[in-house]
This record gives C-alpha cells, sequence and structure tokens, in this order.
C-alpha cells in the first residue's frame, strides 16, 4: 500500500517538475536577456484578452505565439537602451497609466487587475507592457525628438492635402505663338532654366508671360487640377491653350483662414508623426544590431 503510494506521489512531482520546466524553458535570447515559455504564455493570454480572441485555429494560434514573441523582443531591447541611456520607469507612472486606461473604459478603480486575474494572467506582464511604452516616450523625449523641425511648406501641404482653407496662388504664365513642336520644346527649355519665379528668363520675342493671383475656389476644373499639387516653382504640364503652347509656374501658394490653433495642432501632428518614424527606424536599427536567437 505504501509503496503504491509512494509510486504515485513521484509520478505526481515528477509531471509537477516536468510543467515547471517547461514554464522556465527558454524560449529566446535578447542579447543578454532571456524570454522564457512562461513569459510567451502569459504575453499570449493577455494579447488574447485585450483583443477578445475566441475559437482560434491552429494557424492563428501559431501567429498569435509569434506576435507575442516579437512584442517581447521588443521589450527587451528596449529595456536595453533604457538602462544604456539611464533611463527608468517609476512604479507610480505604471499604476496611473492603468487609472487612466480604466477611467477611459469607464471601469472602476482596480477593475483591469481584477480582470487579469479572474482570467489567469500575471498582472506583471500587463505591467511589463506599459514599462516598455512609457521607455519609449521617454527615449523619444530624450534621445529621438532632437533635430526635428517642422516647416511652414510641411504645414502648409498637410491644411492643402485636407482640403479645408482655400488657397491663393501667385502664378506666372508662359504661352507660345502656336502649339508647335518647336514652341513645346522651347517651352521645355525655357522650364529647366526657371528654377523658381524670381529666375531671369530671356524669352523668344514671340512669346508671352504674364503674372496673376487666384483663389483655388475662383479657378475652373481644369487650372485647379493643374495647380493644386504644385509647390512653389514647380510648372505645371504643357497644354493647349487656344491653339497656343502654356505653362504655368506657381510663384507663391498661401493658405488663407489658418487660424494660430489649427497651425499649431498641424505642427503638433507633424511632429509625432515624425517622431513615430524615428521610433520605427530606431528599433529597427537596434534590432539589426542586436543579438537574437529563437529557440
Amino acid at each position: 500500500m505504501f509503496k503504491k503510494i509512494a509510486i504515485f506521489i513521484t509520478l505526481f512531482l515528477s509531471v509537477i517538475n516536468s510543467a515547471a520546466a517547461l514554464e522556465q524553458r527558454i524560449s529566446a535570447i535578447v542579447n543578454d536577456d532571456i524570454i522564457t515559455e512562461s513569459e510567451l504564455n502569459e504575453r499570449r493570454k493577455l494579447i488574447t484578452l485585450i483583443n477578445n480572441l475566441v475559437n482560434l485555429s491552429i494557424e492563428q494560434q501559431e501567429q498569435l505565439r509569434k506576435a507575442a514573441l516579437e512584442g517581447l523582443i521588443e521589450e527587451k531591447l528596449v529595456f536595453q537602451q533604457g538602462r544604456k541611456f539611464g533611463l527608468e520607469v517609476a512604479e507610480k507612472d505604471i499604476n496611473d497609466s492603468i487609472h487612466h486606461l480604466e477611467q477611459a473604459n469607464k471601469m472602476p478603480a482596480g477593475h483591469f487587475s481584477g480582470l487579469l486575474l479572474s482570467r489567469n494572467i500575471n498582472i506583471d506582464t500587463f505591467k511589463q507592457k506599459i514599462r516598455s511604452d512609457i521607455l519609449k516616450q521617454k527615449l523619444s523625449a530624450e534621445i529621438l525628438v532632437r533635430g526635428i523641425v517642422i516647416s511652414k511648406d510641411e504645414i502648409d501641404e498637410t491644411a492643402i492635402n485636407a482640403n479645408k482653407n482655400d488657397i491663393l496662388f501667385s502664378v506666372k504664365e508662359f504661352v507660345a505663338k502656336d502649339d508647335s513642336e518647336k514652341s513645346y520644346q522651347t517651352i521645355i527649355k525655357l522650364r529647366s532654366q526657371a528654377k523658381d519665379c524670381n529666375s531671369k528668363v530671356k524669352l523668344p520675342q514671340e512669346f508671352s508671360q504674364a503674372s496673376w493671383e487666384k483663389k483655388l475656389s475662383e479657378l475652373d476644373n481644369n487650372m485647379r487640377t493643374l495647380l493644386n499639387s504644385l509647390k512653389p516653382g514647380q510648372f505645371t504640364a504643357i497644354i493647349s491653350k487656344n491653339n497656343k503652347a502654356t505653362t504655368y509656374q506657381v510663384c507663391e501658394r498661401k493658405i488663407l483662414g489658418l487660424t494660430e490653433k489649427e497651425n499649431d495642432f498641424l505642427a503638433n501632428y507633424l511632429g509625432r508623426k515624425k517622431l513615430s518614424y524615428r521610433m520605427q527606424r530606431f528599433l529597427e536599427m537596434i534590432r539589426k544590431q542586436a543579438y537574437i536567437k529563437v529557440l
């Protein structure tokens, strides 16, 4: 009897030890850090909860595992960069982020932590994800933001693409005597000489030149199409107008009715966009330089 009990206990402990060993199995090496199977499983459960994933196929489960592992590898790299630059994330910042998340989703305080517990998800895996996100923000603010400049042209271009404001175009118009092949070739040569509207260009006698200003809303559809996407200094395509080869050069374009608040909003939007692009390139660079081995 005692012998059977001893055998049962031995087998039971063997199963427990095997499960524990599996949980601590190394799934990936990232420079001097490791990712265990336990970390990977916790992250998979977290992604499943956040994205409300159910009834996944075997292929989808494999995709989920890969996504979870990629996220953990990136986090390890971010933490390593944080240590390199002496950046830290306080526990208060993490707790504040969880609190803001709960408020945004109209949850009572502590609800999300309870939700994780009810799904058997370790709160530490969620805190690690938040810590990584905050550390990215710190890296952006401390390192990557340097040298980012938003020009007036970039703001104007963004406002124009939004199609919310009228545009005042200052334009030079060049007209040939006819629409012969020779006239077209002469205009092509002229356009290569006129880098901007201040460039001095010697016109053939048969050519005429005029300058005018009009709002985009005042132009006909054909002229809108010709001018709308052009920047100062650029030429339209050569067209035949009244049987004469004609081209237009944009001298200036001014956004009308753009308030200071709208200008600041666009500048901030463009700054965040550039910073996001820099972060993406930064992550690609440190990953390329890292020693990463998936086991």
